[in-house]
């Protein structure tokens, strides 16, 4: 995937110049089954990635770029990964924060439905 990652960081600068740094500091990125896995080397280096107005935008980068529906997932060497949607918080956090049994009696005694789920930022 490297002449396509290379393509689509200069893509990127295009658009929004700081961001193309950040992308170059990957380690290694690939497709995985509709994903984006961008590899770094430490959490610091890709921190501006995480905030929800930059995720949003590394999303449609990239769904613009490659033609494709696709989520990013920052994968961090010697641990874990952040699934980042187009809002920039973790799926991970918003699908824990669904089933959540208080979220999930809520819904039952009004008698609604979970529309969006907003997290505040850390």
């Amino acid at each position: 995937m490297r002449p396509d990652w290379d393509g689509f960081v200069n893509y990127v600068r295009q658009r929004k110049v700081w961001m193309a740094p950040v992308l170059d500091m990957a380690a290694g990125a690939r497709e995985e089954g509709g994903e984006l896995v961008v590899r770094y080397d430490d959490l610091s280096d890709c921190k501006l990635l995480e905030e929800p107005e930059n995720s949003r935008l590394l999303t449609e980068f990239a769904q613009d770029y490659f033609q494709q529906e696709l989520t990013i997932r920052l994968r961090i060497r010697g641990g874990g990964t952040l699934a980042v949607d187009g809002e920039g918080v973790p799926q991970e956090e918003r699908r824990a924060l669904a089933n959540d049994p208080l979220v999930q009696t809520v819904v039952e005694l009004f008698n609604g439905d979970i529309a969006g789920i907003r997290t505040a930022n850390k």
